[in-house]
């Protein structure tokens, strides 16, 4: 089957000064039967409607960032952990192959939508993008990123044993409120009172990194919680 590329000009706010277009397959021909057309179109029951209704509301975004070799070449590793640190619970984050147009890399698509953004290779452009793709307005993308920025030094600050100082931090970041990746820092801050035996303020950090995302099992899976939930009594 043929596969087309629709550039668009100025559409759907994604990136200033970067081409978009969406992939776009043609209709298979139409081929001659002696079957009668039926004069009225099928009745959808209210309960099949629900189904579909729910159904289309719980699906869920996903972005593909090009890792091929031309893309990584242009930061798209860059891209994709930016990305995939400010991604809020409902927009997913995998890395992909070539999307074509290799020379205007990195490219993104954001899936089920199809729609391809191009030169996304800096930090603050990975932000505006996914700011868009949740439909969040620009003038939070600034917090995300200095929040962003604190989460990664209060890791580098937990590798150091210094779990105070990565605690202060991560709670600076939670306090700028950035539109993705939130649960994450909680995640980390919960850890960071674990090991400093601030066990009911972990537990709590916990709570609300799965409150924020429901699916987020590495909170519980991570092995200083097996000790956490030993100490589960002395909460």
């Amino acid at each position: 089957m043929m596969m087309m590329a629709v550039v668009l000009e100025g559409t759907h706010g994604f990136l200033p000064n970067s081409n978009q277009y969406i992939l776009w397959f043609p209709p298979p021909p139409t081929t001659t039967t002696n079957q009668k057309p039926l004069s009225t179109p099928p009745r959808i029951s209210k309960r099949h409607r629900t189904r579909l209704t729910k159904a289309a509301a719980a699906e869920t975004q996903e972005i593909r960032v090009c890792t091929n070799r031309t893309c990584r070449k242009q930061g798209s590793f860059q891209t994709l952990e930016v990305v995939t640190d400010l991604a809020p619970p409902d927009i997913t984050v995998k890395s992909s192959g070539c999307l074509g147009r290799c020379g205007s890399g990195p490219n993104v698509a954001l899936l089920p939508q199809g729609i391809i953004v191009n030169h996304c290779g800096t930090a603050a452009k990975a932000a505006q993008f996914m700011a868009t793709a949740a439909n969040v307005s620009d003038g939070n993308i600034s917090k995300s990123l200095e929040a962003l920025a604190l989460r990664k030094t209060a890791q580098a600050e937990s590798d150091l044993a210094n779990f105070s100082k990565a605690e202060e931090l991560l709670s600076l970041a939670i306090d700028l409120q950035p539109f993705g990746g939130i649960h994450i820092m909680y995640k980390y801050r919960s850890l960071a009172r674990l090991a400093m035996r601030n066990y009911s303020g972990a537990l709590e950090d916990a709570r609300e990194a799965l409150r924020l995302a429901p699916r987020y099992l590495e909170v519980m899976f991570s092995w200083p919680w097996k000790n956490m939930m030993q100490r589960r009594s002395h909460i």
